[in-house]
């Protein structure tokens, strides 16, 4: 994310802008970090502004994830410097810390009584392995390393398994409704054409972590809108796509890549029910997505044909792994007990 949205006046995106802030709980993937002041950064980091934040603010998320492949656009400084910012702006956080103790602690944000935690990692590919955070500090990331194994595929490393399993399980026990957020880049190994099929790793660990006590599993690093699962009752999304994506990057060039999905829930009896799922293409400032791509800053209700895409993409992949979904117009709906 690298500019301020508030400016925006296009119908559809305000009708986003106006979902997110009727949500008493509004989470978002923070993927980057914000530059500290005066620091001096090599040319090959791309940090956002404070800006940015406020934007989130504006737009009304309260729980961000900071544990991606871009936490450390702004160096060790900038993790630390992140982190202190956004809980100053308003935000609960979860996924960094001075050690490795506090990137794996769940951030808590207690609302009318309820008290919902995040606990959120990251895959720590070769991009962010010297993010994460050590011991005894520099601020780093809260990792789930893995190694590639013969044959195909990954392994978890066990102790960020055994320590992440740990924290779910000890949040879970103390707060109403935990969230476990998981930024991963160990992607199927057919490349792209198989992003809709998620890895068996992942499928697992999800599992494992709803068996632990979270209530939702969120995805996130695949760019695009993956398949829903359900898992005893409780939702896993294999990704929900980009929401903002501010690349100047040629090789995103696929039209899935600007889309999306915005997914919404109501909490009762610390469970998550009556999923509904929105479409979403990202847009310039008149809500128009036959612009470059560099120019679609803007996250709008996709319609029409756009629409039709992205639900039919989504109820196809996620039927393959069990779930069942009821059409209503362009929203998909998912009851759970």
């Amino acid at each position: 994310m690298r500019h301020d949205l508030r400016n925006g006046q296009d119908p559809n995106f305000l009708s986003v802008v106006e979902g997110v802030r009727s949500a008493d709980i509004a989470f978002a993937n923070f993927e980057g970090a914000v530059r500290p002041p005066d620091a001096e950064l090599p040319s090959e980091y791309h940090p956002s502004d404070a800006v940015t934040l406020d934007c989130l603010k504006w737009m009304g998320f309260n729980l961000l994830s900071l544990a991606n492949n871009h936490a450390f656009e702004a160096a060790e400084a900038g993790i630390q410097y992140t982190e202190e910012l956004a809980r100053q702006k308003g935000f609960t956080t979860a996924g960094t810390g001075a050690t490795l103790e506090e990137a794996s602690r769940a951030g808590v944000l207690e609302i009318s009584g309820t008290k919902i935690a995040l606990i959120a990692m990251d895959t720590a590919n070769c991009q962010t392995e010297k993010a994460v955070a050590g011991p005894g500090g520099p601020s780093g990331i809260n990792p789930l390393r893995a190694e590639c194994i013969e044959g195909g595929g990954f392994r978890l490393n066990p102790e960020d398994l055994s320590r992440n399993l740990m924290a779910i399980e000890q949040a879970a026990s103390r707060v109403d409704c935990l969230f476990v957020s998981l930024h991963e880049h160990f992607w199927p190994e057919g490349g792209r054409s198989e992003w809709g099929t998620p890895c068996s790793w992942k499928r697992e660990f999800s599992r494992r972590c709803i068996d632990a006590g979270a209530c939702a599993v969120i995805c996130h690093g695949i760019p695009r809108a993956c398949p829903v699962e359900i898992y005893r009752d409780r939702p896993i999304f294999h990704s929900m796509g980009n929401f903002i994506f501010h690349s100047r990057m040629d090789c995103w060039d696929e039209q899935m890549i600007w889309e999306g999905i915005v997914v919404t829930g109501c909490l009762a009896e610390s469970r998550i029910r009556d999923l509904r799922i929105l479409p979403i293409i990202l847009a310039d400032e008149k809500g128009r997505a036959d612009v470059p791509f560099v120019d679609r800053w803007f996250p709008t209700l996709a319609g029409g044909a756009a629409a039709e895409r992205i639900l039919d993409r989504i109820f196809t992949e996620s039927e393959a792994l069990g779930t069942e979904m009821q059409r209503s117009g362009d929203t998909y709906s998912i009851m759970l007990s």
